[in-house]
């Protein structure tokens, strides 16, 4: 679903074997970063590991990986690492608590059929390359992280720096009913909503969801934008309840008569026809309600 300058995507991820826990995977991104929120998740080993980079670089590289500044010759782990750098692709922000294990490494393959030892490959074909690889080892309730591609070392820094100030997204819920992201601009919320259940997005406001929807709310001077998606393409209607009282402005992608208000001293109650849309997202304008 894409609003404006901001991308969101969920999945509800099934592990076809045991090494590949099911869990609900939520991603927000913009023009300068990526946020990656991992929540219920079904394990029966204890911790969870989630490899947030895997990359084959080129041969004979040399790029840099720095945990928390300190420069990852083999491999090492940090019990409370905030962020981590990797020369030529960008920063990571470790969002929460868990435990970061960066490692590289030399692998030889072959470019011509997979073989199961390198014994079995041919000296003339074997092919040799350096993987990175950072591993985000935290409990199974939920983990989050975020990327910012092509970022500098230095910029990291600063933006890692930042987030301890509380400028950087702030994970709001993460769990098996919703995940919700409260953008560094604090005012635009995203969220995921798996099932039925109330959320509180940025500046206190609360939306009760009558079921699975994706969402992205934006605050503007007092007024909302909604982006809108009902993921499940199976049902007729969805009923999102807001608080405050609200009046429609303008509405995208959705036509006027697909669209019904049911306010109350406190709330407006907004019921969208979304049988035949594939999907597909819509927005709506609000303003307050005049007194």
């Amino acid at each position: 679903m894409v609003g404006g300058e901001v991308s969101v995507a969920a999945m509800h991820q099934t592990g076809l074997d045991g090494d590949v826990p099911n869990c609900r995977r939520f991603s927000v991104a913009d023009s300068s970063k990526l946020v990656e929120l991992i929540s219920d998740i079904e394990t029966e080993h204890g911790p969870a590991v989630t490899t947030i980079e895997n990359r084959m670089l080129g041969e004979n590289s040399r790029h840099r990986i720095v945990v928390d500044g300190k420069r990852v010759t083999r491999e090492l782990t940090a019990t409370s690492a905030s962020w981590a750098h990797l020369e030529g692709t960008g920063g990571y922000l470790i969002l929460g608590d868990g435990q970061l294990t960066a490692a590289t490494s030399r692998r030889i393959g072959s470019s011509r059929q997979v073989e199961r030892s390198v014994a079995e490959i041919e000296p003339e074909n074997r092919i040799t390359r350096t993987w990175v690889t950072l591993d985000l080892i935290h409990t199974a309730t939920s983990g989050a992280w975020m990327l910012l591609p092509g970022a500098s070392e230095a910029e990291t820094r600063r933006v890692a720096a930042k987030a301890s100030r509380a400028q950087a997204p702030t994970i709001l819920r993460n769990d098996g009913t919703a995940q919700v992201v409260g953008l560094s601009d604090a005012r635009t919320t995203a969220a995921a909503v798996w099932k039925p259940s109330t959320i509180t997005c940025a500046e206190g406001l609360k939306i009760q969801c009558s079921t699975a929807v994706l969402l992205l709310i934006e605050h503007r001077r007092g007024d909302l934008r909604l982006t809108i998606v009902e993921p499940t393409q199976q049902l007729d209607s969805i009923t999102l309840r807001i608080s405050g009282t609200w009046t429609i402005v303008t509405h995208e992608d959705i036509d006027a008569q697909d669209i019904s208000l049911d306010p109350s001293d406190r709330s407006t109650g907004i019921t969208a026809t979304v049988r035949e849309r594939a999907g597909s997202s819509f927005t709506l304008a609000l303003e307050p309600s005049p007194k």
